[in-house]
């Protein structure tokens, strides 16, 4: 697609969205998205309460039509209310993929900002240092492994990184250690352009054993030195996702690695590098907290950004608790304090071992239980995602053998779009939903309805 034919078609959608906008007074929880596929249709997806109808969206978007001389047609209209919005997890999408600064969150309304790789990528973050972060990354990355995961840990925290550090005999090993940090090789691809980097010289595996996994680290630096710190003065993490290095560097160790999942130890506070790991790089946050109130105020404004653009995929944990009846009460007040759909506090308790040991992951079990429910939090998604793309490939396939041809149109594919967006637990829970679906042909529905449950026993089977 030439760069005219784009920045026309990014203008129709935005007028179009502004002529409904207006039309409609939308206000709240409701919006109105328009999307131009590159053959030329318009999509329309409206979530409002008010009284809208399909047959009024399709005759303004002919209005507008007949004003182009391009030839555009009309596709997808889809209207929903806001309760069935919320109930099917549908959500407006971010048309592009901008990078995200805490102050865009801060204004942004709601607009869905998605990782496009499939692993798993999944930011540890905290408002403030020295709240066991890091270790907890480590660890919960030890109980991965030991789940037969293949987990990359990326250092991010580049104002004071450590991976490298802990990790010093594997990244500096001769043979199997690392050639450069992350923070060199972005310098190099991104300032100054060179070609001769490897993303193979930026990681190397733990070799952990008696773990069925495997742990990669991919550290910001191999030994600190003037060097890194000019470098990381320089980078601008708006340069780094404009040449979209992080992408590839995912893409590669999905492809030749093998990754499940990429656990990113960011930066803590508010500044560049913890807005490129939470609202950019990330499509999950792991939250580590001190139960103290500085603590929770900072979480719950991180929070409220993340919300702002639609990411809502996380999970809270409060660290060094103390173990005993008032310590635990008191972090539980504050977990009450903080503004999380999270039902139950998920605390790791404070142990002398952790303080005082030289050597990670720490490999007791007495250790790696304190920090299972994150692992297991990680594990579940993960399952929910792969059991999601199972079942959505089976009904995709089963309702392009069930579908025909009507007018020249492939009749109600939104039902297989619309299957891509929901949780495999809430595509079952709405099978026979019409709002789901959006079926209104009879003849559709029974034929679908014929073999529906049965295609569900069987993919439930297989998951």
């Amino acid at each position: 697609m030439d760069v005219k034919r784009q920045v026309e078609m990014e203008r129709i959608w935005e007028n179009i969205e502004q002529i409904i906008q207006s039309k409609y007074q939308l206000k709240g929880d409701e919006w109105v998205q328009v999307s131009v596929s590159k053959r030329g249709k318009i999509h329309v997806t409206v979530v409002s309460d008010s009284n809208i109808k399909r047959t009024d969206i399709k005759k303004l978007l002919e209005e507008e039509l007949d004003k182009r001389s391009d030839s555009y047609q009309i596709g997808f209209i889809n209207i929903y209310s806001t309760e069935q919005a919320e109930e099917l997890h549908i959500e407006k999408i971010r048309k592009n993929d901008d990078y995200l600064s805490w102050s865009d969150a801060l204004y942004a309304d709601n607009i869905a900002k998605e990782n496009k790789t499939e692993t798993q990528v999944i930011s540890f973050y905290s408002y403030k240092g020295g709240v066991g972060r890091t270790i907890a990354l480590i660890e919960t990355a030890y109980n991965l492994a030991d789940a037969g995961k293949r987990v990359l840990l990326l250092d991010l925290d580049v104002e004071a990184p450590s991976l490298h550090n802990i990790f010093y005999d594997k990244v500096n090993d001769e043979i199997n250690g690392v050639q450069y940090g992350t923070i060199e090789y972005l310098y190099r691809k991104v300032i100054q352009g060179s070609e001769d980097v490897r993303i193979n010289d930026i990681f190397c595996s733990l070799q952990l054993k008696n773990v069925s996994g495997e742990i990669f680290v991919m550290p910001a630096l191999k030994s600190m030195n003037k060097d890194y710190v000019y470098q990381i003065e320089r980078l601008q993490t708006q340069q780094i996702q404009e040449k979209d290095v992080f992408r590839e560097i995912f893409a590669y160790v999905q492809k030749e690695l093998n990754v499940d999942i990429i656990l990113i130890d960011t930066r803590a506070g508010f500044n560049q590098w913890g807005s490129l790991s939470l609202l950019t790089l990330s499509n999950q946050v792991i939250f580590i907290a001190y139960p103290n109130n500085e603590n929770v105020e900072g979480l719950n404004m991180a929070l409220q950004l993340m919300q702002n653009i639609g990411k809502k995929r996380y999970a809270v944990a409060m660290s060094k608790v103390v173990a005993s009846e008032e310590g635990v009460k008191k972090t539980r007040s504050l977990f009450e304090g903080l503004n999380v759909a999270q039902e139950d506090l998920i605390p790791v308790y404070y142990k002398q071992e952790i303080a005082l040991s030289n050597r990670y992951p720490i490999d007791s079990v007495d250790i790696l239980v304190s920090y299972k429910e994150l692992s297991d939090y990680i594990l579940n998604n993960e399952k929910i995602e792969r059991n999601k793309k199972l079942l959505m490939n089976g009904m995709k396939e089963q309702m392009l053998g069930q579908m025909f041809i009507e007018k020249q149109r492939l009749v109600r594919f939104l039902a297989v779009e619309q299957f891509l967006n929901q949780e495999a637990n809430m595509f079952l829970k709405y099978r026979y939903r019409e709002e789901l679906f959006g079926i209104r042909n009879t003849q559709i529905k029974r034929r679908y309805k014929k073999g529906g449950m049965r295609m569900f026993q069987q993919l439930y089977i297989q998951l």
